[in-house]
């Protein structure tokens, strides 16, 4: 895995104390963690990275501020990416279990609240594991994305593929392909617009280079199932947390007009925020700046007890009362 802390500010570098790793059983396999951890915090937030060529190291910015703000972060590298290995069923849906999976694992470690933070693909993944947990009865508390894109929409197609005609017409022949030849796996960058992922030309050729990032192959089977996914709560139907869009403003990858059709049918409290200056891998200032403080305003708000909602609260009883009666069992 690249060490990407050279493209960061140098204020944004290195955390006061290295993150601690673990590893754990995501039930579609191993997966690798990174705990920024802060015993005092009254929230903690799973950072999610994308799929087009992110790693949990490429999200070490966000983590390094949320910890230093005094929250508690934890960025795991998803299956197939970092330092997880890829699953043997390595579907789309094998991310969303392996999330729903981790924070099943951070509620039976303690009852703070839950805040899923996701860049680029990681974003509508936080929005599909809210979802499944919603669906339930064991919503998080907040959704912060940097994008909202909807696979299964032309729009998102053209702007994420390397090509826009590629997007266009390249989908239909990949999901049959998919049937035929489901594990053959094909590079990121050949069919992602990998030049776009990052302002800085440097970083874009460091994502796109990194064999588990933008370098690494996925199969045609996960590709497949990344753009036939469907949530388990339509937009319209998501009342559950908070969600705050926080765009970058200068991305050249999805633009904001490719987020906003998913985003404008949530039928929950919403916020939408431009990142100033920021490309689709938010790292330049003022723009950083805004999605932190965006985000340590979700998190206070979340944290401070009489604004949980009462579906959040209920969630929480249900899931203390089930841990407790599992503990019973064992004893």
């Amino acid at each position: 895995m690249i060490d990407y802390s050279a493209f960061f500010p140098p204020e944004l570098q290195r955390a006061e104390s290295p993150p601690t790793l673990e590893r754990f059983h995501a039930g579609v396999g191993l997966m690798s963690v990174k705990r920024y951890a802060n015993r005092s915090a009254r929230a903690k937030v799973v950072v999610l990275h994308g799929g087009g060529g992110g790693n949990s190291a490429l999200l070490a910015p966000a983590a390094v501020i949320l910890h230093r703000v005094g929250y508690e972060a934890v960025a795991p590298d998803l299956p197939g990416f970092g330092d997880s290995p890829a699953p043997t069923n390595w579907l789309y849906d094998a991310w969303v279990s392996a999330v729903v999976a981790l924070v099943d694992r951070e509620r039976s470690r303690d009852d703070r609240p839950i805040v899923l933070m996701g860049a680029s693909l990681g974003g509508m993944l936080a929005y599909h594991v809210a979802a499944e947990l919603a669906a339930r009865g064991e919503p998080v508390t907040g959704i912060l994305a940097t994008t909202l894109c909807d696979t299964t929409l032309p729009i998102v197609r053209e702007q994420f593929a390397r090509w826009p005609w590629l997007g266009r017409f390249g989908v239909p022949l990949l999901l049959r392909a998919a049937r035929v030849f489901p594990k053959l796996r094909m590079p990121m960058r050949w069919l992602a617009n990998m030049n776009a992922i990052a302002n800085d030309p440097a970083l874009a050729r460091a994502i796109a280079s990194d064999p588990t990032g933008g370098g690494n192959r996925v199969s045609l089977e996960f590709l497949a199932s990344l753009f036939r996914y469907e949530p388990a709560l339509s937009p319209e139907r998501y009342t559950a947390s908070e969600v705050i869009l926080a765009h970058p403003a200068a991305d050249r990858w999805t633009g904001v007009e490719a987020s906003l059709p998913f985003f404008e049918r949530l039928a929950c409290t919403k916020k939408l925020v431009m990142l100033e200056n920021c490309g689709h891998c938010p790292i330049e200032q003022p723009g950083m700046e805004t999605l932190m403080r965006e985000a340590s305003g979700l998190l206070e708000r979340v944290s401070s007890g009489p604004s949980t909602s009462p579906s959040t609260r209920f969630a929480q009883r249900e899931i203390r009362h089930r841990r407790n009666g599992a503990n019973d069992t064992q004893q």
